[in-house]
């Protein structure tokens, strides 16, 4: 960082999850830029069965722990860096899937991918098929036949659908597409809620 270390920016954007590695990023930068903006993650809900601002208690500022489990907890910590370092020239967001060249995960880009070779389509849901256009959510774990224009989609039930319901994973995604670092933490941990975060 010391190459770095008083030279001006105008927007510095960050995306890190380790929050010891982010103090000597602000001491080295944060006086020179005039924009921050640090991509955090939807992971640092603390529910995310409900709608609601609660967050996970933030790690320690100086944790190194890379782990899945204090994911949420770190982006938290790291929020609360900037904007005390930052004020009102820090931007923090909180996006979902982001996915694109690189993601190895491939939750998201399955999708778009399976839909547009046709036929009929194993989808999760919990009830009923609704069809508006040419677009459709179906909502009942089953076969899922995409509609051509003009007609209603149709689920119907599926020999695999029974393989489905036995399957402990949420998503009929290849394996391979299962599990994410992204994902939200599955250790709870303590909670504060949102109003007492610096926001």
């Amino acid at each position: 960082m010391d190459a770095l270390r008083g030279r001006e920016f105008d927007a510095v954007f960050d995306v890190a999850r380790i929050p010891a590695h982010v103090g000597p990023v602000l001491d080295a930068l944060a006086d020179g830029a005039g924009h921050w903006s640090f991509i955090s993650s939807i992971s640092a809900y603390a529910e995310h069965a409900t709608v609601t601002d609660e967050l996970y208690e933030p790690a320690p500022d100086d944790s190194t722990d890379p782990s899945v489990e204090v994911y949420g907890a770190s982006k938290v910590a790291i929020e609360n860096m900037v904007r005390d370092r930052l004020g009102d020239r820090a931007l923090v967001t909180r996006p979902g899937l982001i996915v694109g060249a690189g993601d190895p995960v491939d939750r998201l880009g399955y999708w778009p991918l399976r839909f547009s070779e046709g036929g009929e389509i194993l989808a999760p849901g919990r009830g009923s098929a609704r069809s508006s256009g040419s677009t459709s959510r179906t909502t009942r774990p089953g076969s899922w036949t995409p509609p051509t224009r003009g007609s209603p989609a149709r689920s119907t039930p599926s020999a695999t659908t029974s393989a489905w319901r036995r399957s402990s994973t949420a998503s009929p995604t290849p394996s391979s597409s299962r599990a994410s670092s992204r994902s939200a933490p599955t250790s709870r941990g303590s909670r504060r809620s949102s109003s007492s975060n610096r926001r």
